[in-house]
């Protein structure tokens, strides 16, 4: 694997800023991440750091927690992204609506941003 200075080099070619959004870290403290479990996350040269930042669903459970890995892994086998209506879905909006007493229905978003115009539409 490749060190955090050749990665960020790579980063700095391609990426503004070598980073994936709005989120910098001061030149002399900067890493690429390789791996994550649990709370923590390891760079590309073995060190750990408390994921402080848990972004994207790792603050709910961890990273690679066992169940999701699990469920992961059964799922990958039936498919990995249907655009399509598919069963899964189904299944998960009605949870969703029976746990929810004000709600009778819902609508799946890509992003926030999507989901924002949806409710402004409303």
């Amino acid at each position: 694997m490749a060190s955090n200075k050749e990665l960020l080099r790579r980063a700095y070619d391609l990426l503004p800023g070598a980073s994936l959004g709005s989120f910098y870290l001061p030149e002399a403290h900067e890493f690429v991440i390789a791996r994550g479990e649990g709370s923590k996350v390891w760079d590309a040269e073995g060190r750990a750091y408390v994921d402080l930042i848990m972004g994207s669903g790792p603050m709910i459970l961890g990273h690679a927690h066992p169940e999701v890995v699990g469920a992961v892994r059964e799922q990958i086998g039936r498919g990995s992204t249907f655009y399509g209506l598919n069963d899964a879905a189904i299944d998960l909006a009605e949870k969703i609506v029976q746990a929810s007493p004000c709600a009778e229905a819902l609508k799946f978003c890509g992003s926030g941003a999507e989901a924002t115009f949806y409710a402004l539409r409303l």
